[in-house]
């Protein structure tokens, strides 16, 4: 192997830390607002694998589980969203979507489509829809 793949797989580790953390960060703040499901999607959260697909203006966070976890009482919906004003751009749009009965998206979209940099997302000022 040679440095340089070293110092690929090394700095994509980091990145990959980098962004499960501000992932915990934008998850904890859409959950503190009060919804109907909360305590059922928070557990299933709390058992989920993560998976964080990177687009050009949005953000996937996906969640799979590997064993049986508490069902929500509806289908499929948006149960909680999140706008997270930022200074210097549009705003963000984070939606919790469901799907048979489990939660299966943490959605993050530049609400103009512009580009979005995971690292540079303000969630101090938001306004949350339930």
């Amino acid at each position: 192997m040679s440095i340089n793949t070293l110092l690929y797989v090394v700095k994509r580790v980091i990145n990959i830390d980098n962004d499960r953390k501000i992932v915990e960060k934008w998850l904890e703040k859409i959950m503190c607002v009060d919804f109907a499901g909360k305590e059922i999607i928070q557990e299933q959260i709390n058992q989920a694998n993560i998976s964080i697909v990177k687009h050009y203006a949005y953000i996937s966070v996906e969640f799979d589980f590997n064993e049986t976890v508490p069902q929500l009482p509806w289908n499929m919906g948006v149960p909680v969203s999140m706008l997270a004003h930022q200074e210097n751009s549009a705003p963000v749009h984070f939606a919790i979507h469901t799907k048979n009965n489990h939660i299966t998206e943490l959605e993050v979209v530049m609400v103009d489509l512009s580009k979005i940099d995971i690292n540079n997302i303000d969630i101090s000022n938001v306004e949350y829809f339930a």
